[in-house]
């Protein structure tokens, strides 16, 4: 995934993994990669979100919808780099 930043503009292409690529923004973002110059009312956003799709997700999960199962197994399709190397064991 290639992603193209300008000053205060991040694009995804569309024939990338998007929420993979807003992940690794969110990661940035909360790194300070963007800067720490960040309004509260920012955060407060991230707050609502988040809270937002918990919720969108039991409701998913307890009307018994397919989306779980559908993200479940799209999400499977993504390789493990983790699981492939021995290094990265805890035990």
């Amino acid at each position: 995934m290639t992603q193209s930043t300008s000053a205060d503009t991040v694009v995804l292409p569309r024939d990338s993994n998007q929420a993979l690529g807003i992940g690794q923004y969110a990661i940035d973002f909360l790194g300070g990669k963007y800067g720490d110059n960040v309004s509260e009312k920012i955060y407060e956003r991230v707050r609502l979100f988040h809270t937002d799709s918990v919720l969108s997700g039991v409701s998913a999960l307890a009307l018994k919808t397919n989306a779980p199962t559908i993200l479940r197994d799209e999400a499977m399709d993504y390789p493990c780099k983790l699981a492939k190397t021995e290094t990265n064991r805890t035990h």
